[in-house]
């Protein structure tokens, strides 16, 4: 009866966007839910999200609720994933037959810089793999960094083509930034100088400016217009800022820094703090800037649906959870003596493909660096962190509208006034 109903519904909708749709965002859910309700609910929610942007989909629906309800165990969930791509082969859209997960996309280039260090070591291969661009997106992998360290990244490349990833078509090895930004689609900028033991951010910013503004000026020249940028080289607020600045032909909004690492170092000591699994957290935010001064904020935080600050009190929120979060960088220095490589490098791949595809979960709340549109306050004129929703195609929408008591107003603001320090330090490298 699955299989009937599933092929009933796949040939009624006769519509390949929404059978690639159903495959990438079932699978995706897949993971957040851990019992076999769970997965029902998941997979309804989100293929139902996709019939209500159709017309005429009201018999699609009742038969998806049944379909739904048929999903007992993983072999019935394997059945319609299997199944879907199967009778999704077999669709047109918009004249393009392709076959399911095995669409035929072009590729895109992807450029990384910085390719030599320990962040893009642990970063290279997950991009290589798909997880940042989907499983069905081939790539051109563009390595990048300074003449000296020409060696290191081919033996990354050597790595690269050991590990035979199948969306791997290409990689290109440079120090030369015309070559390796020409035509990029997605560029994220890793490298910069290192912050070391007992050395401040505001301590980067100057050495690291000049490369920002070299490789802003690089992006807006030989990127393609539509290029999407992550900022993660520190101070990553202001470079980004700097490189939006210089790159010409680019709309800033298509650049980003990484407040994601901070995003997910805030719900791991929830978490850790509640005892709870790290899903079962949402609406959590970081404000300001990728600093000691960044605002992590749990006002409208939930667990299971639950307020979080109904299960905790003031005290652990101001005396041990900020700070730690807003110290962690620097105690993994102390313990480890070099900078976040492995968590720096998962969030970027969160990061970039959740503004890339969209969150897993349709209207999830993530944090990101970007410019300020004068939201909660904030003057045009920095990139800050706030709290954001991706619904894919490399957009974004700050989340409106919420209450920000006094206390959240102080940090926000003082995390906003280090980003205008910045910025007055390098307003000669801005245009």
């Amino acid at each position: 009866m699955l299989s009937k109903t599933c092929t009933r519904l796949l040939l009624k909708t006769s519509n390949q966007k929404f059978t690639t749709s159903l495959l990438n965002t079932a699978t995706q859910k897949r993971f957040y839910a851990d019992d076999v309700d769970g997965r029902q609910s998941a997979l309804e929610e989100s293929i139902a999200s996709v019939l209500t942007k159709q017309a005429n989909e009201y018999e699609v629906t009742k038969e998806l609720a049944f379909i739904t309800s048929t999903i007992k165990n993983e072999e019935d969930f394997s059945n319609l994933m299997r199944l879907a791509s199967k009778v999704g082969s077999k669709l047109a859209y918009n004249g393009v037959q392709d076959v399911g997960y095995m669409a035929k996309k072009p590729v895109v280039r992807v450029a990384v810089t910085g390719a030599a260090g320990q962040i893009a070591y642990s970063l290279i291969p997950r991009i290589a793999s798909g997880e940042m661009l989907g499983k069905d997106q081939p790539i051109h992998l563009v390595l990048i960094d300074i003449p000296d360290s020409m060696k290191l990244v081919e033996g990354v490349q050597m790595e690269l083509q050991d590990c035979a990833f199948p969306l791997l078509r290409g990689i290109t090895v440079t120090s030369d930034l015309a070559e390796g930004f020409k035509d990029v689609e997605y560029t994220l900028l890793v490298g910069a100088k290192p912050r070391t033991k007992g050395m401040e951010r505001k301590d980067l910013l100057l050495e690291n400016a000049k490369i920002f503004q070299t490789q802003g000026k690089a992006l807006g020249k030989y990127a393609k217009s539509n290029n999407l940028t992550l900022v993660v080289g520190n101070p990553a607020n202001t470079n980004a800022l700097i490189a939006a600045s210089n790159a010409s032909n680019i709309d800033p909004k298509q650049f980003s820094a990484m407040t994601r690492l901070d995003h997910d170092r805030a719900l791991a000591q929830v978490a850790l703090k509640l005892n709870v699994p790290v899903r079962s957290l949402s609406k959590f935010a970081i404000w300001g800037n990728h600093s000691a001064t960044q605002y992590p904020d749990l006002s409208n935080a939930l667990v299971d649906g639950v307020p979080v600050l109904s299960k905790v009190d003031k005290t652990w929120v101001e005396k041990e959870f900020i700070p730690t979060v807003q110290q962690r960088g620097a105690a993994i220095i102390n313990v480890r003596g070099s900078s976040s490589a492995a968590s720096a490098a998962d969030a970027a791949i969160k990061h970039m493909r959740d503004w890339a595809l969209g969150t897993p979960i349709p209207g999830e709340w993530v944090s990101m660096a970007v410019p300020s549109d004068g939201s909660y306050g904030i003057k045009p004129g920095v990139y800050t962190s706030y709290p954001v929703i991706c619904p894919g195609g490399g957009k974004y929408e700050i989340v409106k509208d919420l209450k920000i008591d006094q206390f959240s107003q102080e940090r926000i603001t003082a995390s906003v006034k280090e980003l205008l320090e910045e910025k007055s330090g390098v307003q000669a490298l801005l245009k």
